[in-house]
């Protein structure tokens, strides 16, 4: 078991760090510390780009939606005149 630094939770979710985030100074309120394995960091890593995966989809679905809401109104609109 190869250890590669700490993951811990900071002030933006799960975070990690080459050297003990409390003890160095770069996160004196890190909080749920621990030792980061390989096998911990790989899936720390996964976690995140699927959260990042799954904004991205949101927020184009989101503005796909808008779109077909703005064309909608134009129509709406159109019929009006």
């Amino acid at each position: 078991m190869s250890i590669s630094g700490w993951l811990y939770v900071g002030d933006d979710g799960i975070e990690w760090s080459q050297s003990h985030p409390v003890r160095s100074g770069e996160m004196p309120d890190a909080r749920l510390i621990r030792r980061a394995t390989n096998d911990e960091l790989l899936k720390a890593l996964k976690d995140a780009w699927e959260a990042l995966r799954e904004a991205i989809d949101s927020e184009a679905n989101y503005a796909r939606r808008w779109r077909e809401a703005e064309a909608a109104l134009a129509a709406l609109q159109n019929q009006k005149l």
